[in-house]
C-alpha cells in the first residue's frame, strides 16, 4: 500500500474523517447520519479501505487500538467503504467482543483511514 496523502487535499481527507466518526457514532446508537453522498468522482470510483479506530490517551507503543477492519476488494463507492468500515469496525471487530466501543467513548478515539489504490 503506498501513501495516499497525495490523492486528497487536507478538506477531502477531513471529510473522510467525519463520515467514519458520524458512521460510528450512528452504529453505537448515536444520532442518524446526515451527510450528503459525494459527487466528486474520486469518492464514487470503486474503493478499499480500513479504518483503525485507537485511544488518544494511551501512550506509545500500541496507542490502545479499539478496533481496525477493512477490505481488500473495491467493490462499492470510496465514501460507502468509508461509512461501512467505520460502522463495522467498532461493532463488529471480535478483538473487543468482551469490551466493546460505546458511544461515550468515541470522543476519546482517533481514527486513521487506510485507502488502498494500485501502486
Amino acid at each position: 500500500m503506498a501513501d495516499c496523502s497525495d490523492l486528497f487535499t487536507p478538506a477531502e481527507r477531513a471529510w473522510l474523517l467525519k463520515l467514519a466518526r458520524a458512521a460510528a457514532a450512528e452504529a453505537l446508537g448515536g444520532p442518524k447520519l446526515e451527510l450528503t453522498p459525494p459527487t466528486d468522482p474520486k469518492f464514487m470510483r470503486p474503493g478499499a479501505c480500513f479504518t483503525t479506530f485507537k485511544r488518544r490517551d494511551t501512550p506509545e507503543p500500541g496507542r490502545g487500538l479499539r478496533g481496525c477492519l477493512g477490505t481488500f476488494k473495491p467493490k462499492e463507492p470510496l465514501w460507502e467503504c468509508v461509512k461501512r468500515m467505520a460502522a463495522d469496525t467498532v461493532t463488529g471487530d471480535s478483538r473487543f467482543a468482551n469490551d466493546p466501543v460505546t458511544l461515550a467513548e468515541l470522543p476519546l478515539l482517533e481514527i486513521d483511514i487506510s485507502v488502498l489504490h494500485p501502486l
